[in-house]
């Protein structure tokens, strides 16, 4: 008990000093709000001089960049202080922010210079960015715009041993592993991530967005896959099932099972030239063109009024267009009347992303029967599983498994004395 007291002693001392304004503590356990890698750092060697655990407030709940609580004192680390926009670069395209500004904030202050970030996150959901591009089911991606998980080109953070790292921008021709990729990924875990480079663009000159009818899932699911090939780029692109179309003033889709949504962005020529190959497939797939007044005909994802109403749970899987058919079919009928609502998403040349938002009781049968489907047809499981609100989002972190197989890599290259530093 001695050493305990001597430790927490230590660590107070340390943390009155250096954070006296930013942070508070209770029952053996500090919270405290750092600013700067350098900050985030001093923790990080005085959780090791200490033997403590640190722990993150964003993100996963329990990641932890240094072991578990085990009785020690715990130094939980918050990023509401790292919101700072730190420079922007226009001839790169590129922003460098602190991973605790909300997304929504972000595309705000670069919309005032005429920029996007092209993020389009679910309704009312404003995450911090560090959150936001680990967590693909919590957004939409496109051909236009790139993968929200993928839009970060550079980051800053701090190790556990409490050393500094960045990765700077790199041409995109440059090879070797990803390891911006793997780092971000494991943001509470292998690292703290406390600065990222964001790529962004110019905000489109024009946009249309091209929105029909079908009466069934599997034709809105090939008319996607021929525009997605079809060399249009689009900034945006969705399917919504029944939940959607037959809520209340929905006029020409009241009967449709399906309700598919493509936003084509850019120059006017551009735009105007993808506009009318979309809509062709729209009628080559025996689908119906709605009003450009139409509720659905949006950019933005609309969320059914039933769901919004109720507690309810969105599981994501990714799977290549020859399954995505199949996938949808036999996930519905295992799901049944604990069914709400089903939305595809991310249309790229090689396959989409499905959503299924079910009652909170049957989350885990979702997860299982996406998960086994997904894995059975060559996808995978984006997230799922956790409560949701409003905006259907998933509390499982894809970086979990990641973050399990590295945990036992190192366990056995530290068996062999791999990678040991020279005496």
């Amino acid at each position: 008990m001695t050493g305990k007291r001597e430790s927490c002693a230590g660590l107070e001392e340390l943390i009155n000093r250096r954070f006296a304004s930013a942070s508070s503590r209770e029952e053996g356990r500090w919270s405290v709000w750092p600013s700067t890698a350098e900050e985030v750092s001093a923790l990080f060697r005085a959780a090791g001089e200490f033997d403590c655990s640190v722990r993150f407030s964003s993100g996963p709940e329990g990641g932890a960049a240094r072991g578990g609580c085990d009785g020690k004192p715990l130094i939980r680390v918050g990023l509401e202080r790292m919101t700072s926009i730190r420079s922007l670069d226009e001839k790169s395209l590129t922003v460098d922010v602190q991973p605790g500004i909300g997304v929504r904030a972000l595309d705000i202050y670069l919309g005032d210079s005429g920029y996007t970030t092209g993020f389009l996150p679910l309704p009312g959901f404003d995450p911090p960015l560090i959150d936001f591009v680990r967590r693909p089911d919590w957004s939409e991606s496109s051909i236009l715009y790139g993968r929200v998980d993928q839009c970060f080109v550079g980051a800053e953070g701090v190790l556990p041993g409490g050393g500094v790292f960045r990765i700077k921008p790199a041409p995109a021709r440059a090879v070797g592993p990803d390891l911006l990729g793997l780092l971000v990924a494991g943001h509470g875990s292998l690292c703290a991530v406390t600065s990222l480079w964001v790529r962004f663009w110019r905000q489109p000159k024009s946009r249309k967005v091209v929105a029909a009818s079908f009466p069934d899932e599997v034709e809105a699911l090939r008319c996607a896959l021929q525009v997605a090939v079809s060399g249009v780029r689009l900034a945006a692109g969705r399917i919504y099932a029944p939940a959607w179309a037959e809520q209340e003033g929905a006029g020409q889709a009241a009967a449709a099972a399906a309700v598919a949504v493509f936003v084509l962005e850019g120059e006017q020529a551009l735009v105007d030239a993808w506009a009318p190959g979309a809509a062709r497939a729209v009628e080559q797939c025996h689908g119906r063109l709605l009003e450009p007044q139409h509720h659905l005909a949006t950019k933005f994802i609309r969320i059914p009024p039933g769901v919004a109403s109720q507690a309810a749970r969105t599981v994501t899987a990714s799977c290549p267009w020859a399954a995505a058919a199949r996938l949808h079919r036999e996930t519905a009928a295992r799901l049944g009347g604990e069914l709400l609502a089903t939305r595809a998403s991310c249309f790229f040349h090689e396959g989409c992303q499905l959503a299924w938002t079910v009652r909170e009781g049957a989350a885990a049968d979702a997860l299982r029967a996406a998960a086994e489907g997904a894995r059975r047809l060559g996808g995978a499981l984006v997230g799922g599983g956790g409560a949701d609100d409003a905006g259907g989002k998933a509390g499982t972190d894809p970086a979990d498994a990641m973050r399990k197989r590295l945990e036992e890599l190192k366990a056995r290259l530290d068996a062999h004395g791999i990678l040991e530093a020279p005496a």
